[in-house]
């Protein structure tokens, strides 16, 4: 879905100051609300530990510490070591500081125990209950799996949150989401929200699992690869069976490779796993991992799926209608060149969208990252197989990331790709569609390209489609004094899994706003709920007698306990509030559920009865529109017209409308 992993909250001010080819166009300033790091960690490849610079990040930017020293005693020399941040100068041994040396401990008389005092033995951490961790060493700490109390406090991660007053046998359900920054602030806290929601339901309504232990929930940021390998190893080292997240393709790929499922000897056996549940990350090469299906799980559709509604939605717009465009019937090519433009044809087979394309043309912006990258390749195969007719070019943009999120690169990235694809050696100026696929950072680059045309006419002569990553930035492009002209809102769309199991989705964003007092910022946040329960219900799943290790907890997915829809119990996550209970009673003495989420059915693809780790999902059109507040103010969103229902056993479908209701 995004990369560094984020998704970028730009917002356009102004009007692209476009660079190289295209300063003849005139330029104006473009400014972004970006974020430089969301916690300290981001900011440690900066640093220069020789010139004693040091960074802590405040409000998204990194700035010098001035409080720190060191970070390692390899920063301190060799006479003094890091305590805290401070160098600190080792004492000889023996020296207190005093008259005395090395040479007088001859002084003491080792038969009169009254010149030695004793030492307090240290706490100990051997544990068989949480609370007593808390009272020995304070409320980071917990009884892990291990019987070892183990401190849970990391700079990236908030405090352990516990559903009710119980510390006694405890197990953290983890969270890998970006939460800070412009780009994920309300966003990532809803899907957090999301996690920490059926923890609370879990815990209100089935009280414990099977092994007596309550989930806990311990959330952790990690926007970055960086990060999120970081967070990630201290969890694993804590003993956090399973994790929800990360959220990015990147991340959750670098996360999964590097810490979570490790196949050292490469047998395909993975060391003391740690399960992870794919939500927002949608890259095919997830479903690649030799992890996936045993301890990597991805609960929303990859982009195998998407490119296919991409490609066909493209070509089904090669037909248009006359009576929507111009409010009369088209005859002849003549009238279609009049209301569509050249190239347009009358075709006779089609009565209701009559004109025909007979020279499509299709520009692709895509982002350098892991999804656009994953994305473009399975367009072009889509594309060569589906709509050979189609001229198609590619046109590739650098991730906001690698350029540090600097204002005047991205302006002048955005500015020459858009000039390669207007003006430049292979640019497709008379592109009918454009399609843009990355992350929140397209809106920004549509606004861009639209601002670019020569005329409004022009803008209006062609239609903007935004991939899944786009998608929910999409509509802005018309909000503020800013924004793109409402004639322009026909001729945008965006196209996104169908996440959304009625009535069951609007229920729980119901229960969601009740819970925190807010409405739900993205209908992820419903994924992660889902893929919180399903880590829940997999410790559950656990046999009697075993300890909830992550590979016990991720083989009970693997083997399709929690989707079993011939002789498992039905668990439908809506506002009943048995649920809960009726999953425990029925995993706890050795059966299946099959799990229905308000995401969908969450049926993993079975080959030879391997579990794969990854669903199938049909796919929306969502179109954008406008209404009216209680306050008079305009919100524009994007709302389902189609729908691309996928053939079974196959990757593709037929786009069909949403009937009205």
């Amino acid at each position: 879905m995004k990369s560094r992993h984020k998704k970028i909250g730009m917002r356009l001010a102004s009007l692209v100051l476009f660079a190289g080819a295209l300063t003849a166009l005139g330029g104006c300033s473009l400014r972004y609300d970006f974020t430089e790091c969301e916690v300290d960690s981001d900011c440690l490849q900066i640093e220069q530990p020789a010139e004693g610079e040091f960074y802590v990040c405040d409000q998204n930017q990194c700035v010098v510490d001035d409080n720190r020293q060191c970070r390692t005693d390899s920063d301190c020399g060799a006479d003094a070591n890091c305590q805290s941040g401070v160098c600190q100068t080792i004492e000889p041994p023996g020296d207190a500081g005093g008259d005395a040396d090395a040479g007088d401990v001859g002084d003491v008389d080792p038969s009169d125990t009254n010149d030695v005092e004793d030492e307090p033995d240290a706490p100990s951490l051997v544990c068989a209950i949480t609370q007593e961790c808390i009272d020995r060493f304070g409320d980071s700490y917990y009884c892990a799996p291990s019987g070892t109390c183990v401190d849970t406090a990391h700079a990236s991660c908030d405090d352990i949150y516990y559903p009710n007053s119980d510390r006694d046998n405890i197990i953290l359900l983890g969270s890998i989401i970006p939460t800070q920054g412009a780009a994920y602030q309300g966003l990532g806290t809803t899907i957090k929200n999301g996690v920490r929601m059926a923890v609370i339901e879990y815990a209100s309504n089935a009280f414990t699992l099977p092994s007596g232990h309550t989930v806990a929930h311990l959330h952790c940021e990690g926007g970055s690869s960086q990060t999120g390998q970081e967070v990630a190893q201290h969890m694993k080292d804590i003993g956090v069976p399973i994790v929800v997240g990360p959220l990015t393709s990147s991340t959750y790929l670098d996360t999964v490779r590097e810490v979570a499922a490790v196949d050292a000897d490469n047998d395909g056996t993975f060391d003391d796993p740690m399960g992870a549940i794919a939500i927002g990350a949608t890259s095919p090469a997830i479903g690649n991992l030799e992890s996936t299906g045993k301890h990597s799980f991805q609960i929303i559709a990859n982009d195998r799926y998407q490119s296919s509604a991409i490609v066909d939605r493209t070509q089904n717009l090669r037909w248009q209608s006359c009576v929507a465009r111009a409010g009369s019937e088209c005859t002849d090519d003549t009238t279609c060149e009049q209301t569509f433009g050249p190239g347009y044809v009358f075709d006779s087979t089609k009565p209701d969208t009559p004109c025909k394309d007979s020279t499509p043309q299709v520009a692709v912006f895509y982002k350098d990252d892991q999804y656009g990258r994953d994305l473009q390749s399975l367009l072009i195969s889509r594309f060569t197989d589906r709509y050979a007719d189609a001229t198609v070019k590619f046109y590739k943009y650098a991730d906001p990331a690698s350029l540090d999120f600097d204002e005047t690169r991205i302006a002048q990235e955005f500015g020459n790709v858009i000039g390669a694809a207007l003006s430049g050696n292979d640019a497709l100026p008379t592109a009918d569609i454009v399609l843009f696929v990355g992350t929140g950072e397209t809106a920004s680059l549509a606004k861009g390209y639209i601002s670019a045309l020569p005329s409004q006419q022009a803008a209006l002569s062609k239609r903007y489609v935004f991939s899944h990553g786009g998608a929910a930035d999409s509509p802005n492009m018309f909000a503020g004094d800013q924004g793109l002209s409402e004639a322009l809102m026909g001729n945008v769309e965006a196209i996104a899994p169908n996440i959304f199991n009625q009535p069951y989705y609007t229920k729980w964003q119901q229960r969601y706003s009740i819970t925190f007092s807010a409405p739900a910022q993205t209908s992820v946040g419903g994924v992660a709920y889902d893929g919180a329960y399903m880590a829940i219900f997999a410790m559950a799943g656990v046999p009697s007698g075993s300890d909830l290790s992550g590979a016990n907890v991720t083989q009970v997915i693997e083997e399709g306990r929690l989707q079993n829809a011939d002789t498992g119990t039905e668990i439908v996550l809506e506002e009943n509030t048995s649920f809960p209970g009726d999953a425990r009673e029925a995993l706890k003495n050795g059966g299946d559920i099959d799990m229905v989420g308000v995401s969908g059915a969450l049926d993993f693809t079975f080959d030879n009865d391997v579990n794969v780790g990854t669903v199938r999902s049909n796919y929306l059109l969502l179109s954008v529109t406008s209404r009216q507040t209680g306050g008079g103010s305009t919100v524009y969103e994007g709302v389902p017209t189609q729908v691309y229902g996928l053939i079974p056993g196959e990757n593709h479908g037929v786009w069909q409308p949403i009937p009205t209701p």
